[in-house]
């Protein structure tokens, strides 16, 4: 058990987050699920793991396997989104999975996932257009007529509105 975190530092160290983002591409899905659990485990409370996925490119390998992945490697990749959109991250990652087209992809899969996913799709949605650094980036892609509420612009994508609490 990493209860401190320093296992997460010693992998990331060690050089592991390119290979797991390189491992995201391979052909078995089981190897692309134990490559998102590793890179959702490494990016749990832990800013510079997420920062490193950033980095390596791995937003928009995760948004195919959201798309097209098993369902069993969707439940991984779900948690490497909500854990690059949540807490403790560098507003440019976040605002790097958002203009990798996230809101959309999510949006279409939402209604094809399991329930558990689902949840955790939502709150990556509200990760990303709540009170975000990405709002202004998003806001060329408001619909005509769409009003601004609150700080900043909510974002709205096929129709979708999120809702103001």
């Amino acid at each position: 058990m990493d209860r401190d975190g320093r296992a997460k530092v010693a992998i990331a160290s060690a050089g592991a987050i390119p290979h797991l983002v390189a491992l995201l591409r391979a052909t078995m899905s089981d190897s692309q699920r134990q490559a998102a659990r590793a890179l959702h485990n490494l990016t749990s409370k832990n800013t510079d793991n997420k920062n490193a996925v950033v980095e390596a490119g791995a937003i928009p390998r995760l948004l195919l396997l959201m798309k097209s992945g098993a369902p069993a490697v969707r439940e991984q990749v779900v948690g490497v989104l909500r854990n690059l959109t949540g807490g403790g991250v560098k507003p440019e990652n976040k605002a790097a999975v958002a203009e990798a087209n996230a809101i959309p992809t999510l949006i279409t899969v939402l209604k094809a996932v399991e329930p558990q996913v689902q949840m955790h799709i939502a709150v990556i949605l509200y990760n990303l257009v709540n009170n975000s650094p990405c709002d202004d980036r998003l806001a060329h892609r408001r619909r005509p007529g769409s009003a601004e509420r609150g700080r900043g612009h909510a974002a709205s994508v096929n129709g979708w509105q999120p809702a103001v609490v």
